[in-house]
């Protein structure tokens, strides 16, 4: 897949890093392709299909995961096409591939990185960790998880960690929590006794250390950076791949203006202070907005809060 046809999807969100449960409402083929820009196959069970001159290269694959939640029944919730893309794992991919291009892992080493939003597609742990285990290195990040997601992405991670797999978390429950509440909460403190590594805080500037602990096998049990607010202009566009984007309704790409929250619920960090609800030309221009409306067959833009689109 080549870079350039991805959909540029520009939202500012926290790193938001963020088996189990059935699928009540799709029975459907898994996605043919939804890879990274190094290695190209199917993002769960699909066999490698090596670049030229990469042979020699050692893979490290980076698995992003942003998942859905349970209904009342216990069911998880997902639909053949969810409604928008996640903005949360369009920032993660494009720092990540911003992390690929610069090889912050050694010039012989690729980040193959996989995006895959559980609300419209079916995470399968055991493909994951054969995968990884082909490759030899590798972690699974679950991003953007909110308090509603946390069950979930704690039932995802558990057969990932049975099997030796180095998992992380992030995103709005634990930063939340963090920053509201004493101590770990239990859930979040049960999670670390897993073996779950913990993000608080935001990615920009800190991706590159987390890859870099993953490689090494060495992540640390708490990454916390709730006090530290990075400079945010200029960063990696945040992208995703078309073949991702397509599985959503309406041909859409969004973004927000700012990002953050007046409450103490996470600390706030504006791309735009004096944006008042009205996005201008110049707020896209300087962001340096590409949408790629044709390469996508994209719509139009919808421009969100800091819930709707994470």
């Amino acid at each position: 897949m080549n870079p350039e046809t991805a959909i540029a999807v520009v939202p500012l969100p926290y790193m938001n890093f963020g088996g189990g449960g059935g699928n009540r409402w799709t029975r459907r083929r898994p996605l043919a392709s939804d890879r990274g820009i190094q290695v190209q196959h199917d993002p769960q069970r699909g066999t490698p299909d090596m670049a030229a001159g990469t042979s020699a290269k050692r893979i490290f694959e980076l698995i992003l995961i942003k998942p859905s939640h349970y209904d009342d029944d216990g069911y998880v919730i997902q639909w053949l096409r969810s409604a928008i893309p996640s903005n949360t794992l369009a920032v993660l991919y494009g720092l990540a591939r911003d992390c690929a291009e610069r090889h912050i892992l050694g010039p012989d080493v690729e980040i193959a990185i996989t995006a895959i939003d559980e609300t419209n597609t079916r995470v399968r742990p055991q493909a994951i960790i054969r995968r990884i285990r082909r490759a030899g290195a590798g972690m699974v990040a679950l991003v953007g998880v909110q308090s509603n997601q946390f069950p979930r992405a704690v039932d995802i991670a558990r057969p990932l960690r049975d099997a030796g797999l180095q998992v992380g978390i992030g995103g709005f429950h634990v930063s939340g929590t963090i920053a509201m509440l004493p101590g770990l909460q239990p859930e979040v403190a049960a999670a670390q006794a897993m073996g779950i590594s913990l993000f608080a805080g935001e990615a920009e500037g800190r991706l590159d250390a987390v890859l870099i602990d993953a490689f090494a096998g060495r992540l640390q049990p708490l990454y916390n950076f709730m006090d530290d607010l990075p400079n945010i202009e200029g960063v990696p566009m945040p992208v995703l791949p078309i073949a991702r984007v397509r599985r959503t309704a309406g041909r859409h790409a969004s973004f927000d203006a700012g990002r953050g929250s007046p409450f103490q619920c996470f600390r706030s960090t504006r791309q735009f202070p004096e944006f008042d609800g009205l996005l201008t030309s110049s707020h896209v221009s300087e962001l340096g907005c590409d949408f790629s409306f044709e390469r996508a067959n994209s719509r139009g833009v919808f421009i969100a809060g800091t819930t709707i689109v994470r």
